[in-house]
């Protein structure tokens, strides 16, 4: 989707990030007081080469709860946050790489599951098809205890 400059949401969040996105739906979807049985305020917590950084969504975040009235503008903030601002640099970096590959018009005439598709490739791993499709040199063969082997630990 940030490749096609396509607004990015929670439920973007909830396919990335699957643990987060559940703890992030388990605070919308609390019926207590959040502020109250929680106790967050709107900073995220992250570590970078091994040192803790703290991050406010918002100005003074450090000393604004998360609230039953605010929490939906929290995950929203926090959704931003994951997929926007903390991999800006990153993402930017990526594009400048892949416009050297593929550029102009053509990238428009791609949906967002298309192009995943495209630059990440299946999900899942067909390790047959792989397996009939290999080629061996250099003295393998199909049937070498190695690659018996290989193709075994691919398998499970």
């Amino acid at each position: 989707k940030k490749l096609l400059n396509k607004d990015v949401f929670f439920e973007d969040l909830k396919e990335t990030d699957p643990v987060l996105g559940r703890s992030l739906q388990a605070i919308l979807d609390y019926p207590g007081d959040v502020a109250e049985d929680m106790g967050l305020t709107w900073v995220v917590d992250r570590e970078a080469f091994g040192e803790h950084i703290e991050v406010e969504l918002c100005e003074n975040g450090k000393n604004t709860p998360v609230t039953n009235a605010n929490r939906d503008e929290y995950v929203k903030a926090y959704t931003k946050y994951r997929l926007q601002d903390s991999v800006d640099k990153q993402f930017h970096s990526f594009v400048r790489g892949f416009q050297m590959v593929v550029a102009g018009p053509v990238l428009q005439m791609f949906r967002p599951e298309e192009l995943e598709l495209l630059v990440c490739g299946k999900r899942e791993l067909n390790f047959e098809d792989l397996e009939k499709a290999a080629r061996y040199d250099d003295g393998y063969h199909r049937d070498h205890y190695i690659i018996r082997w290989m193709w075994g630990d691919c398998a499970r």
